[in-house]
């Protein structure tokens, strides 16, 4: 992919524990591209459902919309061996099944490149799309993998209140919250919303600060 190094499946998860690597990661080039796209603001129609089910980690959705074989896995939990049907709604964990989407995330990519083709933003770096399509996800990965501790089956939510709602389970300040929704608020500017920020260099500059408290606080995809 243009300008996009790829990773493969999270085979050096355990290397990026706790690195700021998170960007890297198949998952986050796959949306992240897409960003551009719409920033770009080409139709997106033919891969809409597609874009939409994996940046709001509908992995169960996003894989019957593709439809590529999953990659041989062996999870075991609470002494329970499994190594097919993965499934959010059955309760299987964000990182089981972003490893499970693997093949279907890179088929995902392989399509979009070929309609799409490489795109150059004169305003916006490569690394900052990567980390907006980072930033989204590990929130909503990180709410999940909450809720699930505390029984509560996975629903789709909007991310302002994903983001609320982490900062509450994990005691963050008001100011780092304050700092993390002006983080999401760059993200809508870049898929085309409207937004409190004038100039692009306001968005990423706010955006930086946000990904920085992110990091602090720990909430990553894995």
């Amino acid at each position: 992919m243009h300008n996009y190094k790829i990773v493969d499946r999270l085979t050096h998860m355990n290397d990026m524990a706790n690195e700021d690597k998170d960007h890297v990661l198949l998952i986050s080039n796959a949306i992240g591209y897409m960003l551009k796209v719409i920033r770009a603001q080409r139709n997106i129609n033919k891969y809409r459902k597609e874009f939409n089910a994996i940046k709001h980690g509908d992995y169960d959705e996003f894989l019957d919309l593709i439809r590529e074989p999953n990659p041989f896995m062996v999870q075991c939990s609470h002494g329970v061996v499994k190594k097919d049907n993965f499934s959010k709604r059955s309760g299987d964990c964000d990182i089981t099944m972003i490893v499970a989407a693997g093949p279907s995330i890179t088929a995902f990519m392989s399509r979009c490149f070929a309609e799409y083709g490489p795109i150059i933003d004169k305003d916006i770096s490569d690394l900052i799309f990567l980390r907006c399509a980072a930033y989204e996800i590990s929130f909503r990965n990180q709410y999940n993998n909450l809720k699930a501790k505390q029984g509560v089956p996975w629903t789709k939510r909007d991310l302002v209140d994903i983001i609320d709602d982490v900062c509450s389970m994990k005691n963050i300040s008001q100011n780092d919250k304050d700092t993390l929704q002006l983080g999401r608020q760059f993200l809508n500017k870049v898929k085309g919303h409207n937004s409190k920020f004038e100039t692009w260099t306001e968005g990423i500059n706010a955006f930086n600060a946000a990904w920085n408290v992110r990091n602090v606080h720990s909430i990553r995809l894995y």
